[in-house]
């Protein structure tokens, strides 16, 4: 009963339209991790007797982009509607919980990772962004193949915290909320990490310009405030391009 199966041919399994929406990125990560170690047959899908994908809809993608063997197991009886109570009962991992595992693991980068996040009562993407890094990261994370410099970001925070500390003489709080969000942080330490920049012209341009600041939904917006007031009756301005993707092509701060 409920024998597990496997197979290459992806095309006998049917999606239901209903189900939740496909999240490339987890498609991806889970691409990363079979390559890494393929340990599907221990995580079977689950169809009903007409084939119908119930629960790992995800898994089978990656298997069939890797062209690797999916396992399943056939439950007749199984409604559509049950769809929502395999992925209710489930609680996902949280970035929080792989850093605390490699790090208990005696993983360093993740030791030191999870210092600096209890230190300065920063989240693992706000960290990431001090050194100019994107959102990959955060798969790397998982996979256990996180690595940075702790001396990099060490220089971020400290110069964040000190531009911070200009702009709370200058912006009410209701005004600076701006300066946790995550897009903010990796602007400006991807900014200040540009050549030809100088730390303290730009402060001295903020102080200048502080109306040019405002909340943004992007970093290559903050990116571009930066300039306006670094830029501004500047004798050495500093000319950023951008890629078809929003991505400054100085630096590859989604590395």
């Amino acid at each position: 009963m409920n024998e597990i199966k496997q197979t290459n041919n992806y095309s006998i399994f049917k999606f239901i339209d209903s189900n939740r929406n496909i999240d490339q990125g987890h498609v991806n990560f889970l691409c990363e991790s079979i390559k890494k170690n393929n340990l599907l047959k221990y995580r079977p899908i689950d169809v009903n007797e007409k084939f119908e994908i119930i629960e790992g809809q995800h898994r089978l993608l990656a298997a069939k982009r890797l062209n690797v063997d999916i396992f399943y197991k056939v439950i007749p009886g199984l409604k559509k509607s049950d769809m929502i109570t395999f992925n209710s009962g489930t609680k996902n991992w949280t970035v929080e919980d792989y850093i605390k595992y490699y790090a208990c693991e005696g993983v360093q980068s993740y030791k030191d990772l999870q210092e600096l996040m209890q230190k300065w009562n920063f989240s693992a993407s706000a960290i990431i962004s001090l050194n100019g890094l994107g959102d990959r990261n955060l798969n790397k994370i998982k996979l256990g193949e996180f690595k940075f410099s702790k001396e990099d970001v060490f220089d971020s925070y400290d110069f964040y915290r000190q531009y911070c500390d200009v702009i709370k003489k200058y912006r009410p709080s209701s005004e600076r909320l701006f300066l946790r969000n995550r897009q903010f942080i990796k602007a400006l330490s991807a900014f200040i990490k540009l050549p030809g920049v100088e730390k303290d012209v730009l402060i001295e341009k903020t102080i200048l310009k502080m109306n040019y600041l405002r909340p943004c939904t992007n970093t290559k917006d903050y990116l571009n405030i930066l300039s306006e007031m670094y830029n501004y009756r500047n004798r050495k301005p500093v000319e950023m391009t951008f890629d078809k993707n929003g991505k400054l092509d100085q630096w590859d701060y989604e590395s």
